[in-house]
Protein backbone atom coordinates (compact mmCIF):
# COMPACT_ATOMS: atom_id res chain seq x y z
CA UNK A 1 0.00 0.00 0.00
CA UNK A 2 1.17 3.52 -0.64
CA UNK A 3 -0.19 6.55 1.17
CA UNK A 4 1.32 9.74 -0.19
CA UNK A 5 5.06 9.24 -0.64
CA UNK A 6 5.27 6.68 2.17
CA UNK A 7 5.18 2.94 1.43
CA UNK A 8 3.03 1.13 4.03
CA UNK A 9 2.59 -2.55 4.79
CA UNK A 10 -1.18 -2.14 5.38
CA UNK A 11 -3.90 0.32 4.50
CA UNK A 12 -4.53 1.07 8.18
CA UNK A 13 -2.89 3.69 10.35
CA UNK A 14 -0.82 2.20 13.20
CA UNK A 15 -0.92 -1.35 11.80
CA UNK A 16 2.03 -3.24 10.34
CA UNK A 17 2.48 -6.79 9.12
CA UNK A 18 5.09 -8.80 10.99
CA UNK A 19 7.62 -10.31 8.53
CA UNK A 20 8.09 -13.69 10.18
CA UNK A 21 4.69 -14.48 11.66
CA UNK A 22 2.58 -12.71 9.04
CA UNK A 23 0.19 -11.41 11.68
CA UNK A 24 -0.85 -7.78 11.91
CA UNK A 25 0.48 -5.75 14.83
CA UNK A 26 -0.76 -2.45 16.21
CA UNK A 27 1.60 0.11 17.77
CA UNK A 28 0.96 3.64 18.94
CA UNK A 29 2.93 6.44 20.56
CA UNK A 30 1.05 7.47 23.71
CA UNK A 31 2.09 10.94 24.80
CA UNK A 32 0.69 10.45 28.32
CA UNK A 33 3.01 7.49 28.86
CA UNK A 34 5.88 9.06 26.90
CA UNK A 35 6.59 5.96 24.81
CA UNK A 36 5.50 3.78 21.94
CA UNK A 37 3.08 1.10 23.08
CA UNK A 38 2.66 -2.37 21.59
CA UNK A 39 -1.09 -2.91 21.45
CA UNK A 40 -1.08 -6.50 20.18
CA UNK A 41 -1.04 -8.86 17.22
CA UNK A 42 -4.02 -10.16 15.24
CA UNK A 43 -4.67 -12.42 12.26
CA UNK A 44 -6.76 -9.73 10.51
CA UNK A 45 -5.61 -6.20 9.77
CA UNK A 46 -9.12 -4.90 10.55
CA UNK A 47 -8.94 -6.23 14.11
CA UNK A 48 -5.55 -4.62 14.67
CA UNK A 49 -6.89 -1.34 13.24
CA UNK A 50 -9.90 -1.46 15.59
CA UNK A 51 -7.59 -2.03 18.58
CA UNK A 52 -5.44 0.92 17.46
CA UNK A 53 -8.57 3.09 17.19
CA UNK A 54 -9.76 2.22 20.70
CA UNK A 55 -6.42 3.15 22.28
CA UNK A 56 -6.22 6.27 20.10
CA UNK A 57 -9.66 7.46 21.21
CA UNK A 58 -8.65 7.05 24.85
CA UNK A 59 -5.26 8.70 24.45
CA UNK A 60 -6.21 11.59 22.15
CA UNK A 61 -9.98 12.00 22.49
CA UNK A 62 -12.95 11.89 20.14
CA UNK A 63 -11.37 14.28 17.61
CA UNK A 64 -8.56 11.85 16.76
CA UNK A 65 -8.17 10.56 13.20
CA UNK A 66 -9.22 6.89 13.35
CA UNK A 67 -9.15 4.08 10.79
CA UNK A 68 -12.90 3.55 11.05
CA UNK A 69 -15.64 6.10 11.87
CA UNK A 70 -15.49 7.16 15.53
CA UNK A 71 -19.25 6.58 15.75
CA UNK A 72 -18.52 2.83 15.54
CA UNK A 73 -16.99 3.08 19.01
CA UNK A 74 -19.74 5.17 20.64
CA UNK A 75 -20.78 2.29 22.90
CA UNK A 76 -17.26 2.19 24.37
CA UNK A 77 -17.19 5.87 25.40
CA UNK A 78 -18.43 5.36 28.99
CA UNK A 79 -15.89 2.58 29.52
CA UNK A 80 -13.02 4.59 28.08
CA UNK A 81 -13.82 7.53 30.35
CA UNK A 82 -13.68 5.39 33.49
CA UNK A 83 -10.26 3.83 32.89
CA UNK A 84 -6.71 5.08 32.40
CA UNK A 85 -4.77 4.75 29.16
CA UNK A 86 -2.67 1.93 30.65
CA UNK A 87 -5.80 -0.02 31.67
CA UNK A 88 -7.30 0.37 28.19
CA UNK A 89 -4.06 -0.80 26.55
CA UNK A 90 -3.95 -3.84 28.85
CA UNK A 91 -7.60 -4.71 28.18
CA UNK A 92 -7.17 -4.47 24.41
CA UNK A 93 -3.88 -6.37 24.52
CA UNK A 94 -5.54 -9.24 26.40
CA UNK A 95 -7.73 -9.86 23.37
CA UNK A 96 -4.85 -10.03 20.92
CA UNK A 97 -3.47 -13.32 19.69
CA UNK A 98 0.02 -12.35 20.78
CA UNK A 99 -0.83 -11.90 24.46
CA UNK A 100 0.57 -14.48 26.83
CA UNK A 101 -2.13 -15.52 29.23
CA UNK A 102 -1.48 -16.47 32.83
CA UNK A 103 -1.67 -20.03 34.07
CA UNK A 104 -4.51 -19.74 36.56
CA UNK A 105 -6.50 -22.79 37.60
CA UNK A 106 -9.85 -21.08 37.07
CA UNK A 107 -11.42 -19.87 33.86
CA UNK A 108 -11.53 -16.10 33.49
CA UNK A 109 -8.74 -15.34 35.97
CA UNK A 110 -5.26 -14.19 35.01
CA UNK A 111 -2.29 -14.61 37.35
CA UNK A 112 0.19 -11.74 37.21
CA UNK A 113 3.92 -11.79 37.96
CA UNK A 114 3.31 -10.56 41.50
CA UNK A 115 1.01 -13.55 42.13
CA UNK A 116 -2.16 -11.48 42.43
CA UNK A 117 -5.15 -12.88 40.51
CA UNK A 118 -7.22 -10.51 38.39
CA UNK A 119 -10.85 -11.45 37.77
CA UNK A 120 -12.22 -11.45 34.24
CA UNK A 121 -14.48 -8.50 35.10
CA UNK A 122 -11.56 -6.18 34.37
CA UNK A 123 -11.52 -7.41 30.76
CA UNK A 124 -14.11 -4.89 29.66
CA UNK A 125 -13.39 -3.93 26.07
CA UNK A 126 -14.65 -6.04 23.20
CA UNK A 127 -13.12 -5.44 19.79
CA UNK A 128 -16.36 -5.16 17.88
CA UNK A 129 -17.47 -2.25 15.81
CA UNK A 130 -20.98 -1.49 14.63
CA UNK A 131 -21.62 -3.42 11.45
CA UNK A 132 -23.65 -0.61 9.87
CA UNK A 133 -20.74 1.51 8.66
CA UNK A 134 -18.28 -1.01 7.27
Amino acid sequence: MQRGNVLRSTAYRGVTRHKRSGRFEAHQFVKELGKQVYIGGWAKAEDAAAAYDIVLLKARGQGALTNFPAADYAALSPLLERHSVSEVVQAVRRQSQGHSRGAARHRGVTVHNNGAPTPASTHFIVLRRSRGSV
